[in-house]
């Protein structure tokens, strides 16, 4: 870790990051690497980064709600190949856009012919996308007079749109594991998200640094580390955006809404690692780590995937060795220096990330709160 060590020094001395929390575990659960570099803020009096410190951690998100499916899955609430409009009645009767009519403009929609499962939804292979970056959603979006990408609405709100391809059939990243969450409150008769993971993820591992609703939480308010940009020359700057401004929100959005710290995190993998039970029985730890896309063309065929290459790896060769599991990406055969075989994870776009590696009984996570620029590096 030396080098890793040495290159985050170097990137907050060139101003390149501002603060970043790294932990890498042993299945023993004890900590290989355990540091925090730089500070919390610009401000001159700015904290320094500590391994509590909280961030948004977006899109790692995604793993604990992926983890609270499964619990559900456990308890006989609900199953992975069942379709999920038994819960969901929003997605009992699904139209896919096709494209747009080039007289009148009007979305071209046809009829679903299979539904989807909650294990679609974990694997980004619903149909459904996000509409900041899929075409003919942010399209059908407009003509609707509604802005894509609108902040502090709920779940169905904002994200209650038509499919792109069939159930199955496809790979897309979206709102997929949002949906996904929402049926664990439904499930759950009407708990809120953040009240069902308190319960059955957080509390049970000493995780208290780890919520939806920081606002609520001033303990956690006073660790929150400062939202930077990052600018195309890969230096950081104050984000004067107003897209990152903690705000009460509308749902707990289980696919991106998460504050927590690289401490939290860390305990939550260590516990999957260990395969100690707490959180999930060993059966759906394997369901939750294995390749799930019948054939990995759905995914290597999706143009936002190879576009988030820099943002997952910038060295990672994309080909017919990748598939997506419950939890994130994993690689079929492993690749030399980056990944071994069975290796999964998943990051945030922020630049918070986790890498889980069953095969060496190693994880490792690591927080900044900085937005992803292409092509910068450290």
């Amino acid at each position: 870790m030396a080098s890793f060590e040495e290159a985050i020094k170097r990137a907050v001395k060139e101003k390149k990051v501002l603060g970043c929390a790294a932990i890498a575990i042993d299945k023993q659960g004890m900590a290989r690497f355990s540091k925090a570099f730089g500070r919390t803020s610009l401000r001159g009096d700015a904290a320094p980064m500590q391994l509590d410190s909280t961030v948004a951690v977006f899109s790692c998100t995604k793993l604990m709600t992926a983890v609270a499916c499964l619990q559900c899955v456990e308890h006989g609430l609900f199953t992975l190949d069942e379709p999920i409009s038994r819960i969901l009645l929003e997605w009992a009767n699904l139209d896919i856009v096709t494209g747009f009519d080039e007289t009148s403009g009007e979305p071209v929609l046809r009829k679903a012919t299979v539904p989807i499962t909650l294990r679609q939804l974990l694997t980004h292979s619903s149909g459904m996308g996000y509409d900041e970056v899929n075409p003919l959603i942010k399209k059908y979006r407009k003509l609707e007079s509604e802005e894509p990408g609108a902040v502090g609405a709920n779940i169905k709100e904002r994200y209650s749109t038509p499919l792109t391809f069939e159930p199955g059939r496809g790979w897309d990243y979206g709102p997929s594991i949002d949906w996904a969450g929402k049926s664990v409150e439904r499930a759950n008769e009407g708990m809120s998200l953040e009240d069902y993971m308190q319960r059955n993820i957080w509390h049970p591992l000493g995780m208290k640094s780890t919520t939806f609703r920081p606002l609520s939480h001033p303990d956690i308010m006073d660790r929150i580390v400062e939202t930077v940009i990052r600018g195309p020359d890969g230096t950081i700057g104050a984000d004067e955006s107003g897209m990152f401004v903690i705000k009460e929100p509308g749902d707990d959005f289980g696919g991106a809404g998460i504050y927590s710290c690289a401490e939290d995190y860390a305990t939550f993998l260590t516990s999957l690692l260990r395969d100690d039970g707490r959180i999930l029985r060993s059966e759906s730890l394997q369901e939750l780590l294995k390749p799930q896309l019948p054939d990995p063309k759905y995914l290597l065929s999706s143009k936002l995937f190879h576009a988030m290459q820099g943002f997952l790896s910038p060295d990672m060769p994309l080909g017919p060795g990748w598939n997506y599991a419950l939890g994130g990406i994993v690689s079929i055969d492993g690749v030399e220096s980056i990944a071994g075989k069975g290796t999964m994870w998943w990051g945030g776009i922020l630049n918070s990330y986790w890498i889980f590696q069953p095969p060496t009984n190693q994880l490792f996570t690591e927080f900044q709160r900085s937005t992803y620029q292409a092509g910068a590096r450290i």
